[in-house]
Parts: structure tokens; sequence; C-alpha cells
């Protein structure tokens, strides 16, 4: 897209017709949805759109079903959103599931998680506090067995 906002975290849904993303359009990030047609705007020259989000929005990413959606809130929460595609498409109520500690900084350009397919387990990069121990990792283990 090519328009003067910052938009960033582009994610194709999973069946490829949408694509969320993050924009700054309104005054703060936003999350947004739009029908995947290439550049084309709509019959009356507009683009469709649902914003997914009113209290601000990042890094989104979808469940492989494609019928939940998950974010980042301001306040660092990892937020899921179900998805409706029938009769038109809804964002249902976004609810929090867990504070995320150790984030970037809010509107950041790069990702900070990623989900499962199943949508029941999340993986964060985070910047840690404290001492960092060291981690081992044994190759080739099984081979001591014999």
């Amino acid at each position: 897209m090519q328009t003067p906002y910052n938009e960033t975290h582009a994610q194709f849904s999973p069946d490829g017709r949408w694509i969320v993303y993050a924009s700054n359009e309104s005054g703060k990030m936003e999350i947004y949805a739009q029908p995947f047609r290439g550049n084309q705007p709509t019959s009356t020259g507009t683009r469709e759109r649902v914003q997914i989000t009113n209290g601000g929005g990042a890094q989104p990413r979808w469940r492989k079903d494609g019928r939940e959606l998950y974010y980042l809130s301001p306040d660092n929460r990892l937020m899921a959103v179900s998805m409706e595609f029938k009769p038109k498409f809804e964002a249902r109520n976004p609810k929090p599931l867990f504070q995320v500690r150790g984030a970037r900084p809010f509107g950041d350009p790069l990702y900070d998680y990623d989900v499962s397919p199943n949508g029941q387990h999340f993986l964060f990069n985070l910047s840690g506090e404290g001492t960092v121990s060291p981690i081992t990792v044994v190759v080739n283990w099984d081979l001591d067995l014999r």
C-alpha cells in the first residue's frame, strides 16, 4: 500500500483472502483488515477495510485456521479476536490473554512473538532482566547411551 501513514506488520490470512496490518492513520497504531485483491480499489473507488482495534494494537498474527487473530495492545497485553467471515467480515470483541513483560516499545516494526497453528502456544523473543544463564545443547546424546 502506498499511503502517507506508517503501515507495518502486514500478515496474509491463511486462505490468502485477507491482509491485516497496523497503521497510524488514526493518530495511534491500530489493527486493520482488508480483502486482498492486489492493489485494486472497490467499485466505489475506496478500499474496503475493517478496523479491528480501537484502543491501539500492533503485531497482528493469524491462527492457522483464520478464525482468530492475536495482537499486542499498547499496555503489552496479548489480545485475541475471534473472526467471522459470513455473511460479512466481522471482528468480535477483543479479549486479553495475558500480560507480556519485556516486549519492545509499542509500534516497533519487529515481531516479538509467534503463535502455534492451534493458537494454544506462543513463543516470545523478549529482552531479559537480570543475569542470563548459559544454555548447554548436547547433540548426538543418543550415541552415549549405546
